[in-house]
């Protein structure tokens, strides 16, 4: 984990099954070179929640996960000042890296940016920066670096920082949980050099931890944590894997593989796609859920009828129990997974009492089906793309006229893509 600073870390009730077990392995400060890295910003502790923190349970039993990878061990690294964009921070970026690769490191989180403070919007080429080149040193010894994409999509400066912009960082955008399509906030690509970026997207608004308790935050910062998490997960249970293989491996798992845009990326990953339920048959490729009809001037993009229905919706069952109201949740309609993206469910999991039986999985939340397009030239290069809620069987029509050249149409919908090009 390299950031900011853990101040309040070691007192939270969410990490003290963390400290108790002894599982942050390693600490060090890098601009100051000492070990406490729990006097610098808090940055680190609201990062560290999405990872391994718990929420209260009482009775002195660790309270149902928080975080996505809560019995991995850590390395906290302090690379980073508060209200200064100094230089030496990302020298301290690469002495973490090489600090990470000594101890045995499998991922570095890297949820950090890089942009207009220290650079021109054309030098995000992943090979210019300092810590781009250090990233990608890292990638090399086998470490599986996962960095934040930054949170400029709403401001002038718009793009990826670095070094979410070298070639082998996987690069995380902000996905809105009440939409499942990219946050505002959330940059975008491509990089300076017109290499596809982000790679992956996952939710930018979260309940995590704070050094006085826990609280509603924004931010790519923790959508690169909930993939680091994922990441370990995974990792764990294929070590046969290299980082570059589970790299790769989480773009194939997103929903939207293999289409792509700057925005979303590939999309959200999915765990599935690694380790199916056991006794679930094997999966069946998705059919074509459109129809590309062509035109004199026209490319029209029509819904095949069987994708264009909309299975009905269970409401919710309010049950009285003496006084007490028991909300029943309806399953996804979707037993093959989510739509794209995803909504979280009303309230969250609830702390389990000691000696009763695990709770069941929360269901998958249920997004409309939306319908992914883009334009690409020779190359793989975006030239337009958008996201649309589909109301209608008739969703894009594209003058011919822009797919001269050998541009391609590729489209999304209902997990299956199709491309058209003349």
């Amino acid at each position: 984990m390299f950031d900011v600073g853990f101040r309040g870390l070691p007192e939270h009730e969410a990490f003290q099954e963390l400290v108790r077990s002894k599982r942050i392995v390693a600490t060090h400060d890098f601009l100051k070179n000492r070990e406490n890295v729990y006097a610098g910003g808090s940055h680190g502790t609201e990062v560290m929640g999405c990872l391994a923190g718990r929420l209260p349970a009482g009775s002195g039993e660790p309270g149902p996960a928080l975080g996505l990878a809560p019995a991995a061990e850590y390395f906290l690294a302090r690379t980073e000042q508060l209200g200064r964009e100094r230089y030496a921070e990302e020298e301290a970026w690469l002495a973490a890296a090489e600090w990470a690769d000594r101890l045995g490191v499998d991922i570095i989180n890297s949820s950090l940016a890089y942009t207009e403070q220290r650079y021109f919007p054309e030098q995000m080429n992943g090979r210019l920066s300092l810590v781009s080149r250090a990233a990608n040193l890292a990638a090399r010894k086998g470490i599986l670096v996962v960095s934040a994409a930054g949170n400029d999509g709403d401001n002038d400066w718009v793009r990826i920082g670095t070094p979410a912009d070298a070639d082998s960082v996987l690069a995380i955008g902000g996905l809105d949980p009440e939409t499942g399509l990219h946050v505002d906030f959330s940059s975008y690509g491509p990089t300076a050099d017109r290499r596809a970026k982000p790679n992956l997207a996952a939710f930018g608004i979260v309940l995590t931890t704070t050094p006085k308790g826990y609280e509603r935050l924004e931010g790519t910062s923790f959508s690169a944590p909930l993939v680091a998490g994922l990441a370990a997960c995974l990792w764990q249970q294929h070590r046969q894997l290299t980082a570059m293989q589970l790299f790769q491996g989480l773009e194939k798992s997103a929903e939207l593989y293999p289409y792509f845009d700057y925005a979303h990326g590939y999309g959200r990953p999915r765990f599935a796609h690694f380790a199916p339920p056991a006794g679930s048959p094997p999966p069946v490729a998705v059919g074509p859920t459109f129809d590309f009809v062509p035109h004199d001037s026209l490319v029209a993009v029509i819904i095949r009828s069987e994708a264009a229905l909309r299975p009905a919706v269970m409401l919710p069952l309010m049950v009285e129990q003496s006084d007490v109201a028991v909300h029943v949740t309806p399953l996804a309609p979707d037993p093959k997974g989510p739509a794209v993206g995803t909504v979280p469910s009303v309230g969250r999991e609830q702390p389990v009492p000691a000696g009763s039986a695990p709770a069941a999985p929360l269901p998958e939340p249920n997004y409309p089906a939306y319908l992914f397009w883009n334009l690409a030239d020779r190359r793989g290069v975006l030239h337009r793309y958008e996201t649309r809620a589909v109301s209608q069987r008739l969703v894009v029509q594209v003058p011919r006229r822009l797919l001269q050249g050998g541009e391609v149409l590729r489209v999304h919908f209902k997990g299956y893509t199709g491309t058209y090009s003349e």
